[in-house]
């Protein structure tokens, strides 16, 4: 099967780029061929050619912010949020293969909203202290 896969993040810096990766590794381990287009700011934008759009047999994107799907018409087509794609992408396109539905004309695919997890939502923090003070402090107490 041929799919084309499209990320594209707001910031751009790394989800559009580590979720591109993980898609296109993901299509290839499941014996599928695949074309990736990857909306960054920092990688020079690859878009998808005509043949690469007319020979695919769907089309996934992922995506936080809006994508031009008119392109796309006619296609079978499945869109999520990257965060979608990101914990485990084989099942993700193997989902994506079965409810990709047909782009008709005149629609516009919005991005896609968030979807809700049934876990606990991850949280991320990095703290920083240009002088090193509160660590040094907290070890000198001990």
């Amino acid at each position: 099967m041929k799919i084309s896969i499209i990320t594209a993040c707001p910031s751009g810096v790394a989800n559009s780029i580590i979720a591109a990766g993980l898609l296109d590794q993901a299509a290839k381990a499941l014996g599928h061929e695949a074309s990736v287009e990857c909306h960054s700011s920092v990688v020079e934008t690859q878009t998808l050619n005509d043949a690469q759009i007319s020979e695919a047999d769907v089309i996934v994107i992922a995506a936080n912010t809006p994508v031009d799907t008119q392109r796309f018409v006619g296609k079978k087509v499945y869109q999520a949020s990257i965060s979608a794609c990101t914990s485990d992408p084989k099942a993700f396109l193997t989902d994506a293969i079965e409810k990709a539905t047909e782009l008709e004309q005149g629609v516009v695919v919005a991005s896609a909203t968030e979807q809700s997890s049934d876990g606990a939502k991850k949280i991320v923090a990095i703290t920083a202290c240009l002088l090193a003070w509160h660590t040094l402090s907290w070890q000198r107490k001990r």
